[in-house]
């Protein structure tokens, strides 16, 4: 019963957004318009993906590289703790 009857008593009394030229604008670019003629971080997000599809290659060899050097952070961190195996913990608890 909740899942029917509070979805439509929050459409009735909910918030109802306002309706401006720049909300429009981020509607439209999705649809019909030129996302990368938006403001804000949309716009920039579109922009920046428009910048790497021209280096695919770069794009590819870049996220290897990432992957490659957060799993060698991983492997480095491994061994250092691995190398104190007699560690000793005291608590206070009560």
């Amino acid at each position: 019963m909740a899942l029917v009857f509070l979805p439509t008593l929050g459409s009735l009394i909910g918030f109802k957004p306002k309706n401006n030229e720049k909300s429009n604008a981020a509607l439209l670019a999705g649809k019909d318009g030129d996302p990368s003629k938006l403001i804000g971080f949309t716009g920039l997000y579109v922009n920046f993906i428009k910048k790497l599809i021209n280096y695919p290659l770069m794009v590819i060899l870049g996220m290897f590289l990432l992957s490659f050097l957060i799993f060698q952070m991983f492997i480095s961190s491994y061994q250092r703790d691995t190398s104190k195996t007699n560690r000793v913990f005291y608590t206070n608890a009560k």
